[in-house]
């Protein structure tokens, strides 16, 4: 019987290539999400700093508003 591995050798070969370019690809997801993460902290950061920037100034605002009335 005579075997021709030619057509085998190459599908191992697609298949290393495809396998190699996996784990490429894996790299940018990984890289990827930890940007994202790093994004997403900057933002709860940035949102955290505003919402007590803006009770801070709700709160002086009220307390203008009251000195003003109490002046009227």
């Amino acid at each position: 019987m005579k075997v021709d591995f030619t057509e085998i050798e190459q599908a191992i070969l697609m298949v290393e290539k495809h396998s190699r370019s996996l784990e490429e690809v894996e790299r940018w997801t990984t890289t990827i999400q930890s940007s994202a993460e790093k994004i997403l902290d900057r933002i709860r950061i940035a949102r955290a700093a505003f919402d007590r920037q803006v009770a801070m100034l709700s709160e002086k605002t009220e307390a203008l508003k009251s000195d003003l009335r109490a002046e009227s």
